[in-house]
């Protein structure tokens, strides 16, 4: 099975051979979920992508059980990309899709919710550096309790994207949702085709470390876009 392995990471890394950066490939053994955890916390500046795959209606977001937990206890940024088969891959399993990363390559918009505290803000600069590098505008978002303080959240919104913009990004002016956050975000990103999410959520110490905000959780699970979740500090 490591010779296997072997011959498989060497092919995935012919086949990134164009891509115009260094590529490596490490083959462990062990529990498939805390290995990768590891290997990612080998360096601070590490982001984890990893695939996951979906099923249809309320349970298409029925995650791997490796894809979740390494959402759950990583403290490294983590890119999800939900496999479009429907088959389930992950990324050290070896499957012709698992390197299949079309879902990323067609990103046109990335979808920032933020709902007006430092912690959500905090994965503004990790979205806007994604978008930069993906060449694609940014819509920032926010979810009202009220329409009453509609005009609040434009304005709060308009000075988020004027800061995006400042930094020689697209951006428009954002949206105000109404509703329940992570329903009304959830179908922002079916309303946008081709979007990416990317959201900020909670952590503690210990083994509960990755213990997700509510919103976070739902959207994540939920949404058949791409999601790039930053943990808060």
């Amino acid at each position: 099975m490591r010779a296997d392995a072997g011959r498989y990471l060497e092919s995935v890394k012919n086949s990134l051979g164009e891509v115009g950066t260094e590529v490596s490939v490490v083959g462990k053994q062990g529990e498939a979920a805390s290995v990768i955890i590891e290997e990612a916390e080998t360096g601070s500046s590490t982001i984890v992508m990893i695939s996951s795959h979906g099923r249809s209606g309320v349970t298409r977001w029925a995650m791997g059980s490796v894809a979740e937990k390494v959402l759950q206890a990583t403290n490294n940024p983590l890119l999800i990309i939900r496999d479009q088969t429907g088959e389930g891959t992950s990324m050290i399993e070896g499957d012709k899709d698992s390197h299949d990363w079309n879902a990323l390559l067609s990103v046109s918009n990335i979808i920032i919710p933020l709902d007006g505290s430092p912690l959500s803000e905090q994965v503004i600069p990790h979205a806007t550096v994604l978008a930069n590098s993906l060449g694609v505008p940014v819509t920032p978002i926010r979810v009202s309790n009220s329409p009453e303080d509609d005009s609040e959240n434009i304005e709060y919104l308009k000075n988020v994207a004027k800061g995006i913009r400042d930094a020689g990004l697209q951006s428009n002016d954002g949206d105000v949702l109404h509703g329940n956050p992570a329903t009304a975000i959830i179908q922002m990103t079916e309303t946008i085709p081709n979007s990416l999410v990317a959201m900020t959520t909670r952590g503690r110490s210990g083994i509960q470390r990755w213990v997700m905000g509510s919103v976070t959780d739902r959207v994540v699970r939920h949404s058949s876009s791409p999601a790039l979740v930053i943990r808060g500090t």
